[in-house]
């Protein structure tokens, strides 16, 4: 499944890619040859190579800021481009995932809730672009929680536990939580660390929306 982008003519599949965006981009030529198998648009078959583009991706303190390029591709059928974006990159944000799950599970993961101004320093994000990424979060928590504990329910029974209807703040902490048992249920060899961006980019292609 797909979601398009504004643009209709252009479909953006996420691709799993556990690792830094240096890393990404080490292996670029490599991962640059992996043709999608059929169009998400149309299910057409006859995919073509359309290019690349660069964009920058802002790691803050976290890492060095790298220029990474997405390998684009055309279906001869349909005509749509389909971007494959690596799942170290926010669509929407310049900042790294990474950056970002750094940010909802410091305020938002329970626990030792960490101030504003310390993930200020670690992360080097503004103050305004902290609060944006949680207040987000928590308003689209209740709808993705519901997607994830849907699929858990199916997939891992044990985990029909998770009460998808606590208050705001306890659905954004289940979801973090959830998100590394859906994580480790996609893919057993996911990074600790990597689980919100492993969840982001099954959602994403499951059209299930925004998320931050």
């Amino acid at each position: 499944m797909h979601h398009p982008a504004t643009d209709t003519s252009v479909i953006v599949i996420t691709i799993e890619f556990v690792g830094t965006a240096e890393e990404y981009q080490a292996q670029y030529a490599e991962l640059a040859q992996h043709r999608p198998p059929r169009c998400p648009g149309c299910a057409g078959r006859e995919i073509n190579g359309h290019g690349s583009y660069e964009r920058w991706v802002v790691a803050g303190r976290v890492d060095r800021d790298v220029l990474i390029v997405v390998r684009r591709w055309r279906c001869k059928n349909c005509g749509g481009t389909i971007s494959m974006l690596p799942s170290v990159v926010h669509r929407y944000r310049h900042y790294a995932l990474v950056v970002i799950e750094v940010v909802l599970r410091g305020r938002l993961g329970g626990g030792l809730v960490l101030t504003w101004r310390r993930i200020e320093i670690e992360t080097g994000a503004s103050l305004r672009s902290l609060r944006r990424w949680c207040a987000a979060f928590v308003m689209n928590a209740i709808r993705w929680l519901s997607a994830v504990w849907a699929v858990l329910a199916l997939a891992m029974p044990s985990a029909t536990m998770l009460d998808v209807h606590g208050t705001v703040g306890d659905v954004a902490q289940q979801l973090l939580v959830s998100s590394a048992t859906l994580a480790g249920w996609l893919n057993p060899l996911h990074a600790v660390d990597a689980a919100l961006r492993v969840m982001w980019c099954w959602g994403w292609n499951m059209g299930i929306g925004r998320l931050v």
